[in-house]
């Protein structure tokens, strides 16, 4: 592992070099170390740009989802729905009451403790 290190740094030393014009190597005495340095340690090259990214989907099959807020006491921890979906309840943790709601007509029917 640290001979392709080293490998590698003299192969960024020579390019470097090769460019400020202070090495009498050519590009194509780069691509061959390169090449050399690669095929040895059977590294494979990167690719120059990134892969094509496919453009997102547009928008289909969107749905309206209505929402309402019930008031309840502060510090409603969860809240549950009975077996048949006609009653709505929000447990308290802070006041330890339970509120039961009507699930049809959205109003407050039976508080705990009373």
């Amino acid at each position: 592992m640290q001979t392709l290190l080293s490998l590698i740094a003299l192969f960024y030393l020579t390019t470097g070099c090769q460019s400020s014009g202070s090495t009498g190597t050519s590009n194509a005495e780069n691509d061959s170390l390169a090449k050399y340095v690669l095929s040895k340690y059977d590294v494979q090259p990167r690719p120059d740009s990134l892969p094509a990214v496919k453009p997102p989907k547009p928008y289909a099959n969107i749905e309206y989802e209505k929402k309402e807020t019930i008031s309840a006491a502060g510090g409603t921890k969860s809240v549950l729905f009975n077996s048949i979906g006609s009653k709505l309840y929000a447990m308290n943790l802070e006041g330890m009451s339970v509120y039961e709601f009507d699930q049809p007509s959205r109003k407050l029917t039976r508080k705990s403790p009373h």
